[in-house]
């Protein structure tokens, strides 16, 4: 007699593209693997009801009525689908932390493993100011288990979360160039005297596009040639034409805003890019898919020592400004020459490191923790 073993069934609450941003991305990623579908079964909320950049983190009526929406959706699941865990994608503090700290008591209400994963970090420096607040998180954390990116972010989390509930999952990412088209590139990375620079994210003041266009003007004062596309969707219309200002200004001529581009046309940029530029402040900022893209692409990365970021630029990989200051770009590129080999190098790392297949069996592993 053969007797069927019955999936656990795991819920899903996590935001989704549109607008396409690295906790999406990774959602979209964990909700349709191959891999964790084949021991789950998998059911899902949509958390957000915007669909553009520039509408996250506004408060209207139409997010309220998505609160409500969501709530009544999870009750639902809860009674019919019944699933054993539920895998929520939290915001760590604000309006937002309250409005996904609903659905975290009505899960807890109906004795569920709640697993609950930061995309983003800041909650020690919120509840500084808050700390009124310190006792609701510590109850909402009760007896969860939390997800963080990287040990470099527990800081952020100390006050109300305790090292024996946290487990730390890598981002990954699916393999989406051949050798073939790698090495086809690879000449195209080195076929000038010119440098050539990619800066790949939403053009926000916060991720660094105008500290970019000062690293140029820099290397235009040294005479080191080069040229440098931009590749992302507008924040605002006023960030927009503080940008074009700014450039304008500087007179620089062989940089170009190419608007958001996605796919294997992003990829191709990267395959023809010797930098990635990604001098970003942005205070949410943790591990971005962006320098795993690179990696990829064989690029090496420039970058600010923000979130996890020095925990994923390291060795020959790239360089991080530990002082957040574009100049330090300059004296690296003085001194560093990238070349086939090095890209190379830094492909095959990405290769041995950041997988998705490495990051899903992670999950998967801290689906059956006890």
């Amino acid at each position: 007699m053969i007797y069927l073993v019955k999936k656990k069934k795991i819920l899903y609450l996590v935001r989704l593209a549109p607008p396409v941003h690295g906790a999406a991305k990774m959602n979209d990623i964990y909700l349709n693997s191959k891999l964790i579908n084949k021991k789950y079964n998998i059911n899902y909320i949509k958390l957000n009801n915007y669909s553009n950049i520039k509408d996250i983190g506004k408060f209207n009526f139409k997010s309220i009525f998505n609160v409500f929406r969501v709530f009544f959706k999870l009750l639902y699941k809860l009674v019919i689908f019944r699933p054993n865990k539920v895998y929520l994608e939290m915001a760590p503090f604000g309006s937002a932390f309250l409005r996904d700290s609903i659905y975290v008591w009505l899960a807890k209400l109906f004795r569920k493993d709640i697993f609950i994963h930061f995309h983003a970090k800041g909650l020690n420096f919120y509840l500084s100011e808050h700390k009124s607040l310190e006792k609701y998180y510590k109850k909402v954390f009760k007896k969860t288990k939390v997800i963080l990116l990287s040990p470099l972010l527990y800081s952020s989390f100390s006050k109300v979360i305790s090292k024996k509930q946290v487990f730390y999952l890598p981002n990954g990412i699916k393999d989406e160039i051949s050798e073939f088209k790698f090495n086809k590139f690879l000449k195209y990375k080195f076929d000038s005297k010119q440098i050539k620079f990619v800066y790949l994210s939403n053009m926000i003041k916060s991720k660094g596009p105008l500290d970019v266009l000062y690293f140029l003007k820099e290397l235009e004062k040294n005479k080191i040639k080069y040229t440098c596309d931009f590749i992302g969707a507008w924040s605002s219309d006023e960030f927009k034409e503080k940008w074009n200002f700014t450039k304008n200004k500087l007179k620089l001529k062989n940089c170009n805003y190419l608007g958001p581009i996605y796919g294997s046309k992003k990829y191709d940029y990267l395959l023809k890019s010797n930098y990635l530029i990604f001098p970003t402040k942005y205070e949410k900022e943790c591990f971005p898919l962006v320098i795993l893209e690179a990696y990829m692409c064989g690029c090496s990365v420039l970058s600010y020592n923000n979130g996890a970021i020095k925990d994923i630029v390291v060795n020959k990989l790239g360089y991080i400004s530990n002082k957040c200051y574009y100049k330090d770009f300059v004296n690296y590129i003085k001194l560093n020459q990238l070349n086939k080999n090095k890209s190379k190098y830094i492909r095959k790392y990405f290769l041995n490191n950041y997988l998705i297949d490495y990051s899903e069996e992670k999950l998967i592993d801290i689906f059956e923790s006890k």
